[in-house]
């Protein structure tokens, strides 16, 4: 996205300038020499000596060890050899406040971040930076507020049902005991590395913990996950750049292949897809013609956006998970398995956790991983039932250009005018003066991302989470279900969760329940599309929320099994227009092409009646990329028919190319890049092929695609590109321009064929891989430049890179299970940041579910602790361990275990 790239590298430069002093070098090894060490027992903040008292006038009478109000009994807590968090309590109110307590004393920082990112508190502990950082304060507070101005975070809380706000409240009651150790140095209660180095202000770190700060932690991950006013934004902007056709074709919604959800299982919605309207591209024109001219708007709008890529990752959100049938496992009992792909991070996104709470009035035991920060398992298991998820790609959000009243304190709306919102914020900021801005929101739309009065008009934002639905119920409904349906109404409770949740019981029932507070969009065409901006005068308003019952939805299929990829759910997008499907308008966002589902259902049809929990976790590390398939057997007609054509150098790529088995290992020995090459030739052939693979992939799009996309900020490595050569290699005929996006635009005297593009696409690749790891194709090796690095949020992006660790060689790829997408970073680009966030297989046995688990970091956030990285490796291998989950495992697994006690 160029405009966020603009407004980080601004942002990086002037904390580079501040990070330039020799007092602010930090070193991954030497910690932070030449500052003063911090000792929050000299800390006189009265309010974080009380945090967390039961009663806040008495003294601190802390019993020895760790305690924590307001707990009804004792609470047993254990680590076992990953460092994975056991709780063991009476009542799950203690079991949250310890989870609270633990959580803050491992990943405090990693909370107090996202607490802050998230609600415009970033320049109370960071400073201003010349008002770099207030305007991601200014941007996030704007989005993360209701459709009228009101903090999100807050409203959302007001709508949690009783449950879920006991949860919440008992953890929050945990965070501070955890805080008021910190501010007594008891118990070894530290702050990370990070936050030891003069940016950041000391006492505005250890600000208490509240419910709301629980609930914005929360809202980040469903931003991230379902607000896509990002795209809406740039394909407004890129979109009138094209004609219609090439815009339907190179930037639309069409999937690369006919793999849906549904149709996977054997599924469908009662209709014929032959029978719907084949779209025309001209169709598109008026909404191109409502575009041009706006583009400066959409660019201030944009760049509003551009604060979020400081935590939010902008690559596109991935996930796999599968459920399977008894009639398909050796054991005839269900199988589920979920790997998440979201931003890798140092420390990792998820925390370990399993809770026991026993004896009292709301028994629960859950086991999985939980989001720091909020209380109880996001994703796990039960004793009755296992759930996973991955993003589902409903359009949830809505981008609207507004036309002000004269002015400027109004939009006209249905044939009148409506007030803007204006709310007075005041952010705070360390070392310098408070900030008092205006924020401005469309009520019956949401907030206002760019403001112009002297052009008359705005961008104004749309988001399902502006609506404040108890969306955090989801949780502890799911904690505490018993069979698919219990889980299917708790589910319904999500509103922007955007999610395909599979669930499978111990009954032997498996479901998915993509639920989410999708509005109707009768209006929706394509001339009216909504994957663009929209008119704001009424005409293209949501109507009322599509019930679950009405949403898409499975039980039972009659294939045994059910899997999600991020494709298209139900075959809408397989004719290019979402909009003209007999079940109204879902989803216009996704992979594009369902190759990685395209190769677990593959996998999991291979395996018949006979799938075992060991085949799943083998596929969640299956670095095999079924996109070969539909790309080589066309090369290799091209290079059948012209012999002789290629160059030697060419010719050699080839050869990797025309052997290779579509794995993609990394090549080297460990994780080092620079490290020796492995020695075993079928591994390596693998690694050389897979390279080869990714460099001409992308030098074939570019070849095809850069003339017509050069008008716009469309990158050629882009998905929207990959699915595009897809089909023009297998069948032009889908696409409106058919086989004229072989002619390269520019060469008005000669017409390229498919041929000549191909060869001189394999000509470039040659070049280029050749430049970037060296002419000896034996050092191809795919991990030299196949490269992750994880990032320590926010600080990274900030020039303060120390808190990084990588870069580590890696293997899998582009829409691989195991998926690894480059993203443009590291050597020829080939780096990537989004990948498997975790990985989980649960096995139902007569003996209850066992569960399997990787982790891309560790438990604790400290460099000097055994559980900082210990489960990378693994990660890296995909090679799971099991969580201990019945009381007498737990106990024989614990390496240390703990008593807390009521303060």
């Amino acid at each position: 996205m160029r405009n966020a790239s603009i407004w980080l590298a601004a942002t990086a430069a002037l904390f580079a300038a501040c990070s330039s002093d020799k007092d602010n070098n930090v070193t991954p090894d030497s910690g932070t020499p030449d500052m003063v060490a911090t000792d929050m027992s000299t800390n006189n903040n009265t309010d974080v000596a009380d945090l967390g008292r039961p009663d806040e006038g008495a003294p601190d009478m802390a019993p020895p060890g760790v305690s924590v109000p307001g707990l009804s009994a004792p609470v047993t807590v254990r680590f076992d050899d990953q460092g994975v968090l056991h709780v063991a309590c009476a009542t799950a109110a203690d079991c949250y406040a310890v989870q609270g307590y633990y959580h803050a004393a491992h990943r405090f920082g990693q909370m107090d971040i996202l607490r802050r990112f998230t609600t415009g508190r970033l320049s109370a502990l960071l400073g201003g930076f010349q008002g770099a950082i207030i305007e991601v304060d200014r941007a996030m507070r704007t989005l993360i507020s209701t459709r009228d101005g009101q903090p999100l975070e807050q409203a959302m809380w007001e709508e949690t049902g009783p449950a879920a706000q006991q949860a919440i409240t008992a953890y929050t009651r945990g965070v501070n005991a955890w805080l008021a150790d910190l501010s007594a140095g008891r118990n070894g209660a530290d702050l990370p590395d990070e936050y030891k180095q003069p940016l950041v202000d000391q006492e505005a770190a250890v600000t208490p913990w509240t419910e709301t700060d629980s609930i914005a932690v929360g809202l980040n991950l469903l931003d991230d996950l379902s607000n896509r006013s990002g795209a809406e934004l740039q394909r407004g902007i890129d979109y009138p750049k094209l004609t219609a056709t090439q815009a339907f074709d190179l930037l639309g919604t069409m999937s690369a292949t006919q793999v849906s959800t549904m149709g996977a299982s054997g599924e469908t919605y009662d209709y014929v897809q032959a029978l719907l309207r084949w779209p025309d591209a001209d169709e598109l024109n008026p909404a191109l013609d409502r575009l041009r001219g706006r583009e400066r708007l959409l660019t201030d709008a944009q760049r509003t956006l551009a604060a979020l890529s400081l935590l939010s990752n902008p690559e596109p959100k991935g996930s796999n998970n599968w459920v399977i049938g008894g009639s398909l496992t050796t054991s005839g009992e269900p199988i589920l398995a979920n790997d998440p792909h979201l931003g890798l991070s140092n420390p990792s996104l998820w925390y370990l956790v399993q809770i026991h709470a026993s004896g009292g009035t709301d028994d629960v035991h859950t086991a999985g991983v939980s989001l720091p920060g909020v209380p109880g398992v996001v994703l796990g298991h039960n004793e009755n039932i296992a759930w996973g998820a991955t993003v589902v790609n409903m359009d949830l959000s809505d981008v609207y250009v507004e036309e002000l009243t004269p002015d400027g304190s109004g939009v006209n709306f249905n044939g009148g005018t409506v007030p803007i919102v204006e709310v007075e914020h005041t952010f705070e900021v360390a070392r310098e003066e408070a900030v008092t801005q205006t924020l401005r929101f469309v009520p019956h739309h949401g907030p206002v991302l760019s403001y112009d009065p002297d052009g008359g008009e705005a961008i104004s934002l749309r988001w399902a989470a502006n609506d404040a639905r108890k969306t955090f119920d989801i949780f502890f409904g799911l904690a505490t279900a018993t069979t698919i349906e219990e889980a299917r109404v708790a589910i319904t409770n999500s509103a922007s969760t955007n999610q395909n949740w599979v669930v499978a019981d111990r009954n032997g029932d498996i479901a998915w329940f993509p639920f989410n507070a999708l509005p109707e969009r009768t209006w929706a065409s394509l001339s009216l599309p909504p994957w663009l901006p929209l008119p704001g005068d009424g005409t293209a308003e949501w109507g009322p929320i599509i019930p679950p019952d009405d949403q898409p939805q499975m039980r039972n299929p009659t294939s045994g099994f059910i899997a999600t990829a991020n494709t298209d759910p139900t075959g809408a997008t397989f004719d290019g227009d979402p909009t003209n499907e007999p079940f109204g308008y879902i989803t216009v966002y996704g992979e594009f092409g369902g190759f990685r589902q395209d190769a677990i259902v593959k996998r999991i049809v291979d395996a018949g009646a006979a799938h075992t929990a060991e085949i799943s976790r083998d596929m969640q590390g299956d670095n095999f990329l079924v996109l070969r398939d539909w790309v080589l057997p066309h090369l290799q007609t091209t290079v059948d028919d012209n012999p002789g054509v290629l160059s030697a150098q060419a010719q050699t790529l080839w050869s990797a190319l025309e052997t290779w088995d579509g794995d993609c290992p990394s090549g080297i020995d460990g994780r080092d890049p620079t490290g020796p090459k492995t020695a075993d030739a079928t591994i390596a052939a693998s690694s050389i092929g897979c390279a080869a693979f990714h460099f001409t992939l992308y030098e074939l799009t570019d070849a095809a695609f850069a003339d017509e996309l050069a008008p716009t900020d469309v990158s050629t490595r882009s998905a929207e590109a990959v699915r595009s050569i897809v089909v023009l290699l297998n069948d032009p005929g889908r696409l409106q321009g058919g086989d004229v996006y072989w002619d390269d635009v520019t060469t008005v005297d000669a017409t390229e064929t498919r041929d000549e593009v191909i060869l001189a696409a394999l000509e470039n690749a040659a070049t280029v891989i050749s430049a970037a790891l060296g002419a000896d194709p034996d050092d191809w090796r795919w991990g030299r430049a196949h490269t992750l690095t994880l990032s320590a949020p926010a600080f990274s992006l900030l020039s303060l890179t120390a808190y990084n660790e990588g870069p580590y060689a890696a293997p899998g790829g582009l829409l691989a299970i195991n998926v690894a997408n480059p993203n443009g970073s590291g050597i020829g680009g080939m780096g990537f940041s989004n990948g498997p966030s975790m990985r989980h297989v649960a096995e139902f046995t007569a003996d209850g579910i066992r569960s399997y688990w990787t982790l891309p970091g560790g438990q604790r956030h400290f460099r000097d602790s055994p559980h900082y990285d210990d489960l990378l490796d693994d990660w890296f291998s995909a090679t799971h361990f099991a969580m201990p989950f019945q009381p007498a495992d737990v106990e024989a697994a614990a390496q240390e275990t703990i008593e807390v006690v009521p303060r």
